[in-house]
């Protein structure tokens, strides 16, 4: 394991050199926006899918 610093935030941080460098808070707030995202997308088309189809 090297220490290597978070693309996103800087943080130093240990990983294996081929794995991804992002530390967890950074990997969270990921996952968070990306679940974020995808209930966004369905509820417009849940409104306006419909009404572009027509």
């Amino acid at each position: 394991m090297n220490g290597y610093k978070c693309d996103k935030c800087g943080q130093r941080i240990y990983v294996d050199p081929r794995e991804p460098r992002i530390c967890d808070t950074c990997a969270q707030q990921i996952r968070i926006r990306k679940q974020e995202q995808t209930s966004y997308y369905e509820r417009w088309r849940k409104t306006w899918g419909s009404v572009i189809a027509s």
